[in-house]
């Protein structure tokens, strides 16, 4: 019996000790020579190492099975890349500045719940751009200089489960002057205050054949389908499904927060004047390209209002689905489609079917071709 107690307890002992034990990964980290990740243990090397080699060139080798983190540092899961001090009080982050090139490799089931900081994969994400010019030829700009930029590409999350006190996201909970191509996000995101698919904040940066399929299940939260708020970003070929699923405890107390346009709590004096806003994309100056929403919202209330497209932002051939979010906004260039015209590959015009996306006409929606690649290998 002692020796059984004895054996249990070094058991005990040597699964705390590998939890978060770092593994510095081969290669040098140049553009030529990247460091290989192939462990999960390798992003806890990164995320230690974070301030000597954020600057440095990652390529993900193999798909990532995360489970384990959910028992990871007390059922606190993986910390956020980046998290550089914690404790109760406050933490400080530092940004990501190289590249992560995800490989078309998929990490999954990665678990973060941090009661006092943000969740996501990156704390945060970019590098200062000097006299980068958004007035004109914002795209062609952007592909000039993409060198200059963070960048994090090929790259899926799936069934993630990330919780933070005052935000959650899929990627990174703020992004600037970054380059963000072909990530795929699934899974859950929760928190008290924000949660967005892709970032908090994205700013300075441009999003690509990208795509998110998140489950809000918030109270008191706001939500965005990919980024709470931007300026001088580009978001093109965007894919977002979902689920926005809301609930109050209270009828008489209702503060369900959820979008650009109510940061403030609004309480309803009665249950059925609940009101809501949601943003499924975001708020701010920014530019939408060939971008498609099909999330669902759901309420425990019947009276809501849902926003898509901030008018801030410069929409061209983007749709949402009219049957499942209901829309305020009357500009005839933002109005929403029925999800049979959604499946016609005729009412997508200038969108490229050839090697963007790809539609099984009068069957299915449009789905990226990378993502789908990378989800079915």
């Amino acid at each position: 019996m002692k020796l059984l107690l004895v054996a249990s307890i070094l058991l005990l002992s040597l699964s705390a000790l590998a939890e978060n034990k770092p593994v510095k990964p081969t290669g040098s980290g140049s553009e030529d020579d990247p460091f290989l990740i192939s462990r999960i243990e390798h992003l806890v090397w990164l995320g230690e190492n974070i301030t000597n080699v954020s600057a440095k060139c990652f390529r993900l080798t193999a798909d990532i099975d995360a489970s384990e983190t959910k028992s990871w540092n007390s059922g606190r899961g993986f910390l956020p890349i980046g998290f550089t001090h914690e404790n109760k009080k406050a933490y400080s982050s530092y940004p990501f500045r190289g590249c992560f090139d995800g490989g078309g490799h998929i990490v999954s089931n990665l678990f973060i719940d941090r009661k006092e900081q943000g969740a996501a994969l990156f704390a945060r994400i970019g590098t200062p751009v000097q006299n980068f010019d958004f007035s004109t030829n914002v795209l062609e700009n952007l592909a000039q200089r993409s060198k200059e930029f963070a960048t994090v590409k090929d790259l899926a999350l799936v069934n993630c489960s990330f919780f933070g006190k005052d935000l959650a996201a899929g990627l990174s909970c703020n992004i600037d002057f970054a380059m963000i191509s072909g990530v795929y996000i699934s899974g859950k995101l929760r928190s008290e205050k924000t949660a967005a698919g892709i970032a908090l904040t994205c700013n300075n940066s441009c999003l690509e054949e990208c795509g998110t399929d998140i489950e809000f299940k918030n109270r008191e939260c706001d939500a965005f389908g990919c980024f709470s708020s931007s300026q001088n970003t580009v978001l093109k070929n965007f894919l977002s499904t979902g689920t926005f699923q809301y609930s109050m405890d209270v009828p008489d107390d209702s503060r369900i927060r959820t979008g650009y346009s109510a940061r403030t709590v609004r309480k309803a004096g009665k249950a059925k004047d609940a009101y809501y806003s949601i943003f499924l994309i975001g708020g701010g100056n920014y530019y939408l390209y060939n971008c498609l929403v099909l999330n669902s919202i759901l309420t425990d209330r019947q009276k809501e209002k849902v926003i898509t497209f901030s008018d801030s932002a410069t929409v061209e051939n983007s749709f949402y689905s009219a049957e499942n979010i209901r829309k305020t906004l009357k500009d005839a260039d933002k109005v929403g489609i029925s999800n049979e015209k959604l499946k016609k590959k005729e009412t997508y015009k200038g969108w490229n079917f050839d090697t963007v996306w790809e539609i099984e006409d009068s069957v299915s929606f449009p789905k990226l071709r990378k993502l789908e690649k990378m989800l079915k290998r």
